[in-house]
C-alpha cells in the first residue's frame, strides 16, 4: 500500500484536485443550472448531497428526479434515507416499501433485499 503524501494533499487539494478545481459536488451544481431538466443529474447530486449528509438538498433533488420519471428502487432508497434523517419517518417506511416493489417489477432482485434490509435495520418492529 502506498503512503499518503500529506504535503501533496494540502498542494493539490482535497481529493487530489488541483487548487481552485472545484469538487464534484461543485461541478454537478454548475451542470444542474445548465440544464436543468436532466433527470441523471439530479440523481447525481442527490447521491453527492446524501454523503455529505445534507438530506435536505439530497431530498429536493430527489423529488425532481422522481417528477420527471420512474426509478428502479436506489431513488426510492435514497429518497427513504434522506426522510428518516429529516425526521419524518413513517413517509421513510413507506418510501422503502415503495422501492422494493420498484426494485422488483424491474427484476432487481438483489436491490430489492437490499432495501428490505435497510427496512429492517431502520424499522425492526416492521
Amino acid at each position: 500500500m502506498k503512503d499518503r503524501d500529506p504535503e501533496k494533499e494540502r498542494e493539490s487539494g482535497p481529493g487530489g484536485r488541483e487548487p481552485g478545481e472545484p469538487s464534484r459536488l461543485e461541478q454537478l451544481e454548475v451542470m444542474r443550472s445548465e440544464s436543468p431538466g436532466d433527470r441523471d443529474l439530479r440523481y447525481f447530486l442527490a447521491h453527492e448531497y446524501l454523503q455529505r449528509q445534507r438530506y435536505a438538498e439530497a431530498l429536493a433533488e430527489l423529488e425532481e428526479y422522481f417528477r420527471s420519471g420512474e426509478d428502479e428502487g436506489m431513488g426510492f432508497k435514497m429518497r427513504a434515507t434522506c426522510l428518516f434523517h429529516l425526521g419524518r419517518s413513517e413517509e421513510a417506511r413507506a418510501c422503502l416499501r415503495e422501492g422494493i416493489d420498484a426494485a422488483l417489477r424491474h427484476h432487481h432482485r438483489d436491490l430489492a433485499a437490499d432495501i428490505e434490509e435497510s427496512l429492517a435495520h431502520l424499522f425492526p418492529e416492521a
